[in-house]
């Protein structure tokens, strides 16, 4: 697809993230080196103008779909400290096999175990990331729940009818359910990490586990590759 395809497919959409909200419209999309997506340009509704890079941006079906960027700070320490810890792996046995020295074993595990700890510092920072946007969904949650409550009185005390009460239910439903649906994601995340620093390796949730919010039947997300 090259670059004006890309434009006229996809410029002047509305954007959503992987839970289904609306975030904006794509008002621009940046080639990299490569003709691969190297950023897109969104307007949310308040006009305030946000750019995201293409790791945040997925493929569903005709739509451009946004990962938050704790989900892709995820994947990117899964990579880092699995690769970090097969690398140790093979290093012992390789050892132990007698295939390479003691001398350079020690040299090695120096300079691995030392990377591996690197990975380590990057998902205490994860772990940190996560905390704090599970707290900004506890107060978005918090609030939305008195909103609701407030309608729900509203309707009892007949100051809204029927109609009016069934639209305002749905739609703060609607939102309330896919906020708690990213808040579980991180809490399930958060608890795999917790299981994975007794075994040293830590598998953590990556982006093929990203919900399918549906443009396409059965169509998975992709990364998007632009070719001349």
């Amino acid at each position: 697809m090259g670059h004006a395809e890309l434009l006229r497919k996809f410029l002047g959409k509305p954007i959503r993230d992987i839970y289904g909200r609306n975030l904006g419209i794509i008002v621009g999309i940046i080639l990299d080196e490569q003709g691969g997506v190297g950023a897109i340009g969104i307007e949310r509704g308040d006009g305030v103008f946000g750019k995201y890079y293409a790791e945040n941006i997925l493929i569903q079906g005709e739509d451009l779909v946004l990962v938050p960027s704790w989900r892709v700070s995820a994947e990117q320490v899964q990579r880092g400290i699995a690769h970090a810890g097969r690398r140790i792996d093979a290093l012992d046995q390789l050892h132990s096999s007698g295939t390479i020295s003691t001398h350079t074993y020690k040299n090695l595990k120096k300079s691995y175990e030392s990377v591996f700890g690197q990975r380590n510092g990057a998902r205490e920072k994860l772990i940190a990331e996560l905390k704090s946007r599970a707290g900004e969904l506890a107060d978005e949650s918090n609030e939305l729940e008195e909103f609701l409550a407030n309608i729900e009185v509203q309707h009892l005390t007949g100051e809204l009818d029927e109609e009016a009460y069934e639209l305002a239910v749905g739609s703060l439903k609607l939102a309330y359910n896919r906020m708690i649906a990213e808040k579980n994601d991180i809490e399930s995340l958060m608890g795999e990490i917790a299981d994975s620093e007794q075994k040293k390796v830590s598998p953590v949730g990556s982006l093929s586990s990203v919900p399918d919010t549906g443009s396409k039947e059965g169509s998975a997300p992709e990364p998007i590759k632009v070719t001349e």
